[in-house]
């Protein structure tokens, strides 16, 4: 721990690389489930952020979203930032990214049999992580990491709302909660990526039509440019 944050605060990625590498090849099964037994406990809850991850690991072209989907999304932000994001360097492990990349999907998975509570979360906007976007792309990596679909979807509504102790007011749907919502054209729990069909929004008492979403989207990429 003291080697990644020495590493973090001086910003070197292959000091750090190395740091991660090694925290891996002496991952202790026993250690971890005593330690994840600890979190349970306590309920200390944790946000794996492994769209981030996988970033770190792989790069800002690897995983679920084609070069395409990520430029329409780049759309989206201030050519300033676009133009930063372009310049960062590659991912910080290039030969053993996809090995520490899966070592830490297994993590994740290890943690959730466990009962460890875990909340999604992306760590936007860290290069290439475009807010609201890579939300949908966490989701699916916790489907990959053993989550059911509900349970993805219960880590980014029910799960926070239970954290802030907000659960009266938030994280389902049912009479006497906000009914801020998003309804969707496709069943999520047939396929997680189905929470990028979104054929309106509900929030603050507006309902917001796909149309009115496109328009909105099309005034932020006018204003980005």
């Amino acid at each position: 721990m003291r080697e990644r944050t020495e590493a973090f605060a001086a910003r070197d990625r292959a000091r750090f690389a190395r740091a991660e590498a090694r925290a891996t090849e002496t991952f202790d099964e026993g250690r971890a489930a005593a330690l994840f037994a600890h979190f349970v406990r306590s309920e200390t809850w944790q946000v794996p952020t492994l769209v981030e991850r996988r970033r770190s690991a792989l790069g800002s072209s690897s995983g679920d979203t084609d070069s395409a989907s990520n430029e329409t999304r780049w759309s989206y932000l201030p050519a300033a930032l676009q133009e930063r994001w372009r310049q960062e360097p590659g991912p910080s492990a290039p030969g053993d990214g996809r090995r520490l990349f899966a070592a830490e999907v297994a993590l994740v998975r290890r943690m959730h049999e466990a009962g460890v509570p875990i909340m999604a979360g992306t760590d936007s906007a860290n290069p290439s992580l475009v807010p609201g976007f890579s939300l949908h792309d966490e989701l699916r990596l916790l489907v990959k990491a053993g989550f059911s679909p509900m349970e993805a979807l219960q880590a980014a509504t029910l799960e926070p709302a239970r954290y802030l102790g907000l659960e009266t007011e938030l994280g389902t749907i049912e009479a006497g909660k906000r009914a801020d919502l998003v309804l969707l054209a496709a069943d999520p729990l047939l396929d997680i990526a189905n929470t990028q069909a979104i054929a309106a929004v509900i929030v603050n008492g507006r309902y917001l039509e796909r149309p009115d979403l496109d328009k909105m989207l099309a005034r932020v990429e006018v204003e980005a440019r």
